[in-house]
This record gives C-alpha cells, structure tokens and sequence, in this order.
C-alpha cells in the first residue's frame, strides 16, 4: 500500500494583518474550505476550544478572496496550493510553522482482494519505472 506524506497544512495571511498564532483573542475568524481537513483541524482546534470562528467556503479561491478584503484572518489550505495562491497574489504569506501534516494512503475492501492486487501492481510499476516519485516531486515536493 503506498502511504506518503503528501501534504501540509498552512496558514496564509496577509501582510500588515496580525497573524493569529496563538488565537488568544475569540474574535479571531479563519477561512477553509468547506469539507476538507483544513476545515476539520480548525472547527476542531479553533472553533470547539473556544478560539475563534471558522467559516468555510466554497472554493479556497473564495477563502483567499476574503482573506484580502478583510473578512478572515487567515485562510487553512494545503501547502502547494498556498504556495500557488501567494504567487498569484501579492501581499499574501505562508506562515512560517505547518499547521498539520496529512499522510495520504489508498484504501481498499479488505474482501476486495482482486481490486488490492490491481491496486498494488500498479503502485508496483508506477515506483519501479519512476513515474510515481516524479509525480510527487512535481506537484507535491520534495
């Protein structure tokens, strides 16, 4: 099975904006994108403990959209995409520390053993001839 830590989760913010490290103040309010684990670590971390609001989007771009015109503090994405999105984008930062680091993994029926051997010859092939660790160095990094 391939297992790979295929991503971080980060804080972007804009400058002159005071980055809510800590999230002592309530009133601190981050953006995510709706159903995806950025959006769970914040409702988790932030939101059930008391430290601020989330508020979810539906697309990233509509998070970083709010986040310039003031409506957010911070925006919670993937690294990669943040890395896009502050090219594209001036003013905006990556906050220096990970938020969280996902593992991605393929999951599979245990009964489904046809479908496993497929799967697993497949990644086989894919790492023998190179082609699954240039995908991850193209679009996920080293």
């Amino acid at each position: 099975m391939a297992c790979f830590k295929a991503s971080a989760e980060v804080m972007l913010f804009s400058v002159g904006v005071c980055v809510p490290v800590s999230f002592s103040a309530a009133n601190t309010v981050v953006g995510t994108q709706a159903g995806t684990t950025g959006f769970i670590y914040a409702t988790s971390d932030i939101e059930d403990a008391g430290l601020g609001t989330v508020k979810s989007f539906g697309k990233t771009t509509d998070a970083v959209e709010a986040l310039k015109n003031g409506q957010v503090d911070c925006v919670i994405l993937d690294n990669e995409p943040a890395k896009a999105l502050v090219a594209a984008n001036e003013g905006l930062h990556i906050l220096d520390t990970e938020y969280a680091v996902e593992d991605y993994a393929i999951a599979i029926a245990k009964e489904n053993t046809d479908l496993l051997e497929k799967v697993n010859k497949a990644l086989s092939e894919l790492t023998a001839d190179g082609t699954l660790q240039s995908i991850v160095d193209k679009y996920i990094g080293k």
